[in-house]
């Protein structure tokens, strides 16, 4: 498993973690929560994501668009989140 870190337009560093048994899949790892929607649009662009879209409620729900939906909390201080983003390969 190869662990790429980067600088994150959070202002701090996230890592993507691209299994080999799995392409088309990106597990993106985010230190805190509370992130806007501005601060999630930039870091969707920076690893390839047009389609991240932000929910209602803020900044505590993220939902991607893609072939197959995902819907994470981001609430929580201190936590380490985990998300599983599907590239959608129609793109």
């Amino acid at each position: 498993m190869d662990t790429v870190p980067k600088k994150s337009a959070l202002g701090g560093n996230y890592e993507l973690i691209n299994p080999k048994d799995i392409d088309k899949a990106l597990y993106l790892q985010i230190n805190g929560a509370k992130i806007t929607h501005e601060q999630l649009s930039k870091l969707a662009a920076d690893i390839g994501f047009g389609n991240i879209q932000i929910g209602a409620t803020g900044a505590t729900t993220l939902t991607t668009v893609s072939s197959s939906s995902d819907t994470k909390s981001l609430a929580g201080e201190n936590k380490v989140i985990r998300l599983m983003l599907i590239k959608n390969t129609d793109m």
